[in-house]
């Protein structure tokens, strides 16, 4: 009996331990599966995703691509090194006494550009007034030297434009005249670049502003825009343009002096994400048919002629024109991806 007794102990543990067995291969089996099917899945939708790209991810079209983003990156480096043929081959700090040399220098040649009594405005020192009592900052000298040259001949182009009155001028100070670098980091510490829109792009050039309000006739102010566009020594980007009419135009068989009709005809461009932006108050046409506003004004005691109400139109009056200039200042730092 304990004999039977003990073969049927030893087969229960037996049975035991194999059904344990069976019943952990069974649970590690299904979580097995449910891995595989979650691993399955997953790959079918990175394959759908796949599929819905343009151009598909093959071999061929792999190298199609790499193809493609050397020649971009070969058409970036041409244009990079044409960018980079407006900046100075040096920009060394110079002493302070030789940069305020410089400066009189600049000053008296541009206020014999304008010889009138009210063709600059008073107190003109090209920008630079804090420097006409007290010396410039040592570690800016070399980028102040630097837009002193192109403030000197962004005037002078003015001039030769046919431009007598000038009315005001703002030049907002560099990072370097408050003791900063480009990434407005105080001197001697760590750079750092700030993000960018883009993300965490490098800046491809710094940018020195400059304000610059002036009377003139359309036809100069046509061919000073046109030399400072074309000009193959320094890089002025026109951030912002204001262009006002004193006088106004007639509209119609009506005319007007400046005191009636509100002060004549502006028109603003600026720059914007979407491209350009035209305001204005006058007779302006904004990108198809929109609508013509006319300025409303009174009737003259006296008729106008004729040949008047064409020399206002034609634009032979004299305009005030406002303009945010940035001086571009290319980086050397620039680099671009090296493909296989």
């Amino acid at each position: 009996m304990l004999k039977e007794n003990k073969f049927l102990i030893g087969l229960g543990s037996i049975t035991a331990v194999a059904a344990g067995g069976l019943i952990f291969w069974g649970l590690g089996s299904g979580s097995s599966l449910e891995e595989i099917e979650g691993e399955i899945a997953s790959k079918k939708s990175t394959l759908q995703r796949m599929e819905r790209l343009d151009p598909y991810p093959t071999v061929e079209s792999a190298k199609e691509k790499a193809a493609s983003l050397s020649s971009v990156l070969t058409k970036a480096r041409e244009v990079r090194a044409k960018m980079l043929e407006f900046r100075p081959e040096a920009m060394d700090d110079i002493p302070a006494s030789e940069f305020s040399d410089k400066l009189k220098a600049s000053v008296a040649k541009v206020r014999s550009l304008y010889p009138e009594s009210d063709g600059l405005p008073k107190g003109f020192n090209l920008g630079f007034m804090t420097y006409a009592n007290f010396p410039a900052p040592k570690d800016a000298t070399g980028e102040l030297a630097y837009q002193l040259e192109a403030m000197e001949y962004l005037f002078t182009q003015l001039a030769e434009a046919g431009g007598k009155e000038v009315l005001n001028l703002h030049r907002p100070k560099i990072p370097m005249e408050e003791g900063n670098d480009w990434d407005g980091n105080s001197s001697g510490s760590k750079r750092r670049r700030k993000p960018t829109r883009g993300g965490n792009l490098p800046s491809v050039a710094h940018r020195m502003p400059v304000e610059l309000t002036f009377r003139a006739s359309e036809s100069v102010i046509r061919d000073f825009l046109t030399r400072i566009g074309n000009s193959d020594q320094y890089f002025f980007q026109t951030r912002l343009g204001r262009v006002k009419n004193p006088t106004p135009i007639p509209s119609g068989e009506k005319g007007g002096s400046a005191e009636k009709s509100g002060g004549g005809t502006e028109i603003v461009v600026e720059e914007s994400n979407d491209g350009i932006v035209v305001e204005g108050d006058g007779e302006i046409e904004v990108e198809g048919d929109a609508p013509v506003e006319e300025t409303p004004v009174e009737l003259p005691e006296k008729p106008v002629k004729s040949e008047q109400i064409l020399l206002k139109v034609s634009g032979n009056e004299s305009l005030d024109v406002f303009l945010r200039l940035d001086l571009l200042l290319f980086t050397e730092d620039q680099e671009f991806p090296k493909t296989q």
